[in-house]
Parts: C-alpha cells; structure tokens; sequence
C-alpha cells in the first residue's frame, strides 16, 4: 500500500514541475521569439546565421510549451487518479481486519 501512495505523490510532483517548467518556458521563449518575428528580427537573421539558428531554437522552445502543459496536466490527472485509489483501497483494507487474537468483535451478556 505504501509504494502505491508513494508512487502517486511522486506522479503529483512530476505534474506540478512540468506545469513550472512550462510557465519559465513560455515566460523566457516568448519574448524572444517575438523578437525573431518581428521585421528587425528578421533582418538580423539575413545578416547572421547564428541569430537564424538561435531563433530557430527558440522557436522550437516556444512550442514545446504546448507539449509541457500537456504532460503536466496529465500527470496531475494521473497523480490524483492513483492518490484516490491508493487511499480508498487503504481504507477499505483496514476496516475488513480483524483485531488481534483472530475472532471478530461481539457483544457479550
């Protein structure tokens, strides 16, 4: 029981980093890539290529956003999925024990 609960917290973590590290990626990439868009950006690719490919790049981190709120999103989804099987089945397996000595409670007269 422990491992399924310590696998749901680690899926949680995974969602919530995913979801950082797309918000510092959209909040870096942005701004770049709008300035490889714009028309001066453009020129300073005619004139060097290495602002070519490094636009490029960013271009490419700009998309992988999209991709990184995906996988956190459904990470999250899953996190909470298996956090909620993990606690109903804990629950339900300890409430069907019985008590030390092997005989279940009954009242006596």
């Amino acid at each position: 029981m422990r491992r399924r609960k310590v696998i749901a917290v680690v899926v949680l973590v995974l969602g919530v980093l995913l979801l950082a590290g797309a918000m510092a990626d959209h909040s870096f990439a942005s701004p770049r890539n709008a300035e490889c868009q714009s028309g001066l950006g453009q020129l300073g690719q005619i004139i060097d290529t290495t602002v070519a490919h490094d636009c490029g790049l960013v271009g490419a981190l700009e998309a992988a956003t999209g991709w990184l709120i995906l996988l956190g999103v459904a990470a999250l989804g899953a996190g909470v999925y298996l956090a909620r099987a993990a606690y109903s089945r804990s629950a339900s397996s300890s409430s069907d024990r019985t008590p030390p000595g092997g005989r279940s409670p009954s009242r006596t007269i």
